[in-house]
């Protein structure tokens, strides 16, 4: 064993000398946190899924061969795992991890799996966390948990760090320690250096991504996108190619120096193709050799003994030594004992290699903490102090900081960095739960540390806001389990509902009272209970709150801002309950609220209430830059209640957010990430809500300064608007993204529960605070956003008289002379949402009346109000002024877009009324012949001038001669174009007869379109982007398809249809149907529906079978966007007749579809609810009278008949 000390001797020599850099495996992170995994216990999940047939053969082998062996799952299990390895050991590490992706079929597969298995850091909350299935995993950072990695990184010897571990314990170590460890880490062969000044941690195999951090993913490793993690058999095998620049560093530190190697095993597939790498360059370094000593690799290992013959002999061929850290000798040189665990064996090694004046560990038996952690919650803000130094220094209150418990004074003092550090290690030994007797009769009692709860009570003075952990959490969950508390548990329960913000359940509002509790106890309980029903709304309107601001906010969430702002002017507010009243005095933009804070700030004295005091004085006086500087307290590490309400939003948030939120039915590119997510973190965002309360805090503030950012608002909200609705309303309305709200707004209406219990009393208290003049302006936008969503889940007899009111208001008497649709266009979508749901016969005919009389004003207006409306016949039945109001509109007419205000009211017309129409539809196409006429003009035209031959004539030429009949956008060849529309001819030929003449001129126009387009586009090979070049093509292919008969006589018929579809398909890239509805793209998948109903004529029957069965089988897998668009034509072909009775595979599919969708499987698809629920309702009433009966056919139609919402379109 003498040998062991000389080499143990050279390694403290290289070190001291910096000759030596340190290579850190997977092993050492367990010296950190057991949970991270060794190779066998990452992969472990990985066999068992990979290679269940071969796991189950083995295990019938072995019952066979051991037939007295009970087949229990506990004997399973043992033999399982034994498996697992011997498959591990035969197939190797790298090539299960290769079947895997190549089983998945994806490379993202394995990063996910890896992320689910090993732990990221939540530093502001000093824990270990997983993501993915395991993210409820919690485990808490002990005070020695980082011993042996900062032992590793404190002195100056190693002359790099390499490491192959993605996770961050090393950073974490190197951040929270002493601030004298400044060390760089290095992820990207960009940032490399051969210099060495300054010590650097480099990481070889990747960077474990932390969703918890500020910065977006960036799914790659080194610049490589198809890589996150070094895992798997190419990964290696690619590896000096892949990443030349770490290997050929690793190869220059190895032939310049040595190489101590820690947290590797003989086998680790790390290790063994880490000495592959650099094999060449023991060799030469064994030839060259200058110095005696023949060794360039000290390989750290976790045993007692000496390695097998075979495998020393391969140590000693490829230059290393091999050092047993838990042999005797070892352990008595490194002045270490038997008993230690590895942690403590390492930190004793690292103090060994350092020189004297540098080692802190005491001798053998001392034990010394690590007690120069720094604050765990933000360790990047360290202050440049070590403890013993902060206990001389005054703190800015005046007082010294103590050093530990026994040097703390009786009273609470506000100690910043460790009050709130202890806070948190307090509640992690206040309380233990344990469980006796035998099943089925167990009992689990619980012993509070009354020592331990009397310094918590103590610290929360100073302490309004924590970064909670689970046990507040688990304890409250112990306690709902119990008959009865002691005052002490009682105690501990208030302090955990304070800390988290949870409301009071049933149980516990009877087991605390119950336990005797008194004085500040029983008024804290009182203010819970308070809490609890203002979020659950149960308070009555004459009950008087327990304090006044109570009050305030309960007024605040039902959205009476007039009682609330009377209440607050009311309210003598003192302490911090003045930021209170100050923030809601700015909010209805009084300024007394700024006047207040420069008060406080003059008062007060709590350095943490000071500093956030400054941060809303800055916000309330709203300039950018901000006035007052936080420097100061941002340098005196005092807590920062910014940081805490971060750390809780970020503990609601499931995954990094990508995508925008958009309405459902919006698409891919506005898919929100939480879709169809069932809410699971309600208890975390209960502490958002109670900071926003309390802080006082908004999402906006003004709707100008965001404070919370509306795709992190979002998961909130999803948290808690069914349980808490009005309460995350209020905040909801402040959020300033319109594609938010309106996806708020539709979470509300499409929730059964809220349906069932509050959402009409919820519409009204909007539609009130809408037409309130003591409503803030700024929050008048957001509530039109939202409550337009809730018009078709609420029957209208509940908010008609309140939308009349908005439309007196705001329509009436300014909407019809403001032309400019852009300043307006929340307003009047919620106009048109509102009259799309309106059932009241009196108020529609005011609102046809309205609308005819201000025609002219605004026609565009007008025409989108009626069109939503959906005028139906029983409109027009007893109202002789809507008869008035008609024929006063038709004497006026006399501009094209008026026809379509014509149009929407059609069905209301007498007659004589179509008849005057007719005539004036006459004069003004004549009157603007060879003008734009807009599209939608002609499709109204066409209703009222199919009867009349001069009306069928005027309006051929009228289309003839339109300058958008195949309009393409072209100015010349030279890349110039201009924004263009064009008129879709097959929108008419149903109803309009063209002769031969204008056929012919129609198609004589659409080839000299088409010739313009082609030498655009072959000049360019672009197209022009100001239009919709694709649905031109599109629909000048189904014009040719339509009159095929008509015009195929023509020579060039067949070479002009060729060279659209040619040119469609090069442009639009979708070269057949086919291929648009298998796009990922929902507007290639549109413009082939489109394309299949507006050829229906055109396209065999067995073409249509199969074209219908892939929108069936789209619908069927859920698994893209537009299903919705989707179900909407499988309706529309159903109803025209394109699918017959003999088709029974379609016929069968759609009932498929039927029977798996539900009401919430389509909103967990992103489908927009409504448009679905009409489009399968009709679907299923028509497979009911095919005959067909199913449980989806049963539900749907059922599910209309319950009315649950609310539309004119159907």
């Amino acid at each position: 064993m003498e040998e062991l000390s000389k080499h143990l001797s050279k390694l403290k020599d290289l070190y001291r000398n910096k000759r030596v850099s340190v290579l850190v495996g997977a092993g050492f992170s367990k010296n950190a946190c057991s949970e991270y995994p060794s190779w066998n216990e990452l992969l472990y999940d990985m066999v068992v899924e990979l290679y269940p047939d071969e796991i189950e053969t083995a295990w019938l082998r072995y019952l066979n061969c051991n037939p007295s062996t009970p087949p229990i799952s506990t004997e399973f299990h043992k033999f399982q795992k034994e498996e697992v390895e011997r498959l591990l050991s035969r197939k190797g590490y790298l090539r299960v991890v290769s079947d895997y992706i190549e089983r998945k079929g994806f490379r993202e597969s394995i990063e996910h799996y890896i992320e689910e298995r090993v732990p990221y850091i939540d530093a502001e909350n000093n824990q270990f966390r997983f993501s993915g299935k395991n993210e409820k995993k919690v485990i808490s950072i002990q005070p020695d948990s980082f011993l042996a990695h900062v032992g590793l990184l404190k002195g100056e010897g190693w002359e790099r760090i390499y490491t192959t571990n993605y996770d961050k314990l090393l950073e974490y170590a190197a951040d929270a320690s002493d601030p004298a460890i400044r060390i760089k880490t290095i992820t990207a062969a960009h940032d490399l250096s051969v210099d060495c000044k300054d010590p650097t941690i480099i990481k070889l195999h990747g960077d474990l991504y932390n969703p918890l951090g500020d910065s977006p993913r960036d799914f790659s490793f080194d610049g490589n996108s198809h890589q996150q993690y070094i895992i798997s058999e190419e990964d290696y095998k690619n590896y000096p190619k892949d990443h030349e620049a770490f290997t050929q560093l690793m190869r220059i530190s190895l032939l310049q120096g040595y190489f101590c190697l820690i947290g590797f095993s003989g086998d680790d597939p790390n290790f063994v193709n880490w000495i592959e790498w650099v094999r060449d360059v023991l060799v030469k370094a064994d030839k060259n050799r200058e110095e005696q000593y023949d060794k360039k690799i000290f390989l750290i290992a976790l045993s007692k003994d000496l390695p097998p013959l075979d495998k020393q002999l391969f140590y000693d061929n490829h230059k290393i030594v091999y050092i047993p850290l838990m042999n005797d000798e070892i352990i008595s040189l490194i002045k270490a004992k038997a008993e230690d665990s590895p942690r403590e064996l390492f930190v004793h090694l690292f103090d060994y290699l350092k020189p004297e004046e540098e080692r802190e560990v005491a001798p053998a038996g001392d034990g010394k903490e690590m007690d120069h952690l720094e604050d765990p919650e933000s360790p990047h803000e360290k202050s440049h102090v070590n403890n013993k130094q902060r206990s001389a220094e005054p703190q800015e209150n005046g007082c010294e900081a103590p050093v530990n418990n026994k040097q703390r004074s009786a009273e609470p003092q506000e100690n910043g960095y460790e009050d709130r550090t202890e806070y948190l290690h307090l509640w992690n030994r206040v309380y233990k739960s344990k469980i006796s007797g035998e099943l089925p009769q167990l009992v689990r009692t619980i012993e509070v540390d009354e020592d331990e709860l009397a310094r918590l009570r103590q610290i929360k003075i100073w302490n309004r806001f924590v970064n909670y952990s689970d046990q507040q959490k688990t304890y409250l969950g112990i306690i709902e389990r119990q008959d009865k508390l002691t005052v002490p548990e009682a105690q501990l329960a208030i302090l955990a509902l304070r800390d988290s913000g949870i409301t009071v359940s049933q149980k516990m509002a009877k087991l605390i009272p119950e336990s005797g509790i008194g004085g500040e106890d029983l008024i804290q309980y009182k203010k819970l209970i308070n809490r609890t029903e203002t979020l659950s709304q149960s308070w009555r309107r004459d009950e008087l709150a327990v304090e006044p601001y109570e009050g305030i906010i309960r007024h605040l969430f039902s959205l009476d801002f007039s009682e609330s702002k009377r209440l607050l002017k009311e309210w003598s507010a003192e302490g911090v309950d003045v930021l209170k009243k100050a923030m809601l005095l700015s909010f209805f933009m009084d300024d007394g609220g700024k006047e207040l804070i420069v008060d406080f700030l003059d008062s007060e004295t709590s350095a943490k209430e000071r500093y956030y005091a400054t941060r809303l004085l800055n916000l309330v006086e709203g300039t950018i830059p901000t006035d007052l500087s936080l420097a100061r307290f941002e340098n005196a590490n005092v807590q920062d209640y910014n940081k805490v309400i971060s750390n809780y939003i970020k503990r609601v948030k499931e995954e990094e957010v990508k995508d925008k939120i958009g309405r459902y039915g919006e698409g891919r590119n506005k898919r929100f990430t939480y879709v169809g997510y069932e809410p699971n973190n309600t208890e975390e965002a209960m502490a958002v809500l109670n900071f926003l309360i309390e802080a006082p805090y908004f999402v906006s503030f003004r709707n100008f300064f965001i404070l919370i950012n509306p795709e992190n608002w979002y998961p909130i909200h999803k948290n808690l608007f069914k349980s808490y609705p009005k309460a995350s309303l209020f905040y909801s309305i402040q959020c300033s993204d319109n594609n938010v709200r309106a996806r708020i707004g539709q979470d509300y209406a499409y929730s059964d529960e809220l349906a069932d219990s509050c959402l009409g009393d919820i519409l009204v208290s909007l539609l009130q605070a809408f037409i309130s003049d003591d409503t803030p302006l700024y929050l008048k936008e957001g509530i039109l956003q939202i409550s337009k969503e809730m018009f078709v889940a609420v029957p209208s007899s509940i908010w008609e008289s309140l939308y009349m009111k908005v439309w007196e208001k705001e329509v009436l008497s300014s909407r019809f002379n403001q032309t400019d649709a852009r300043r307006n266009d929340v307003l009047d979508i919620f106009i048109n949402k509102g009259l799309n749901s309106l059932r009241n016969k009196l108020m529609r005919q005011r609102i046809i009346c309205d609308v005819l009389t201000n025609s002219k004003k605004n026609t565009s207006f007008v025409i989108n109000c009626l069109y939503y409306l959906n005028v139906v016949r029983k409109d027009r039945n007893g109202d002789d002024r809507l008869s008035r109001a008609i024929d006063n509109f038709i004497s006026q007419l006399s501009m094209p877009e008026e026809i379509t205000i014509a149009g929407n009211i059609y069905y209301i017309m007498t007659p004589n009324q179509i008849e005057m129409v007719s005539s004036k539809c006459i004069e003004i196409l004549n009157a603007h012949m060879g003008q734009n006429v807009d599209e939608v003009v002609f499709r109204s035209a066409q209703f009222f001038m199919k009867g009349s031959v001069e009306g069928k004539r005027v309006f051929v030429e009228a289309v003839c001669n339109s300058p958008l009949l195949w309009e393409n956008g072209v100015i010349d060849s030279n890349r110039a174009h201009r924004p263009f529309e064009y008129l879709s001819i097959t929108n008419f030929v149903r109803r309009i007869y063209f002769d031969k003449d204008s056929l012919l001129r129609l198609y004589n126009k659409m080839k000299d379109s088409l010739d313009e387009l082609v030498a655009f586009y072959d000049t360019h090979k672009s197209k022009p982007a100001l239009g919709d070049i694709d649905g031109l093509l599109s629909e000048m292919l189904s014009f040719l398809n339509y009159y095929e008969k008509r015009l195929l006589g023509k020579e060039d018929f067949l070479e002009v249809r060729n060279k659209v579809k040619a040119y469609y398909q090069e442009i639009s890239g979708i070269f057949t149907v086919q291929d648009g509805l298998h796009s990922p793209f929902e507007d290639d998948m549109k413009m082939a529906l489109r394309f299949i109903f507006n050829n229906r004529d055109s396209i065999t029957h067995r073409g249509l079978v199969r074209y219908i069965n892939t929108v069936i089988n789209r619908v069927l897998m859920k698994n893209s966007d537009g299903l919705d668009t989707c179900v909407a034509y499988l309706r529309l072909y159903l109803n025209e007749g394109l699918i017959s009775k003999e088709d029974e595979d379609i016929l069968d599919g759609l009932v498929q579809i039927l029977d798996r969708f539900t009401k919430d499987v389509a909103q967990e698809c992103n489908m927009e609810l409504i448009m679905t629920t009409r489009d399968m309702s009709k679907i299923a009433k028509a497979l009911s009278l095919k005959g067909y009966d199913s449980k989806g056919i049963k539900y749907w139609i059922e599910l209309n008949k319950s009315e649950r919402f609310f539309t004119n379109f159907n």
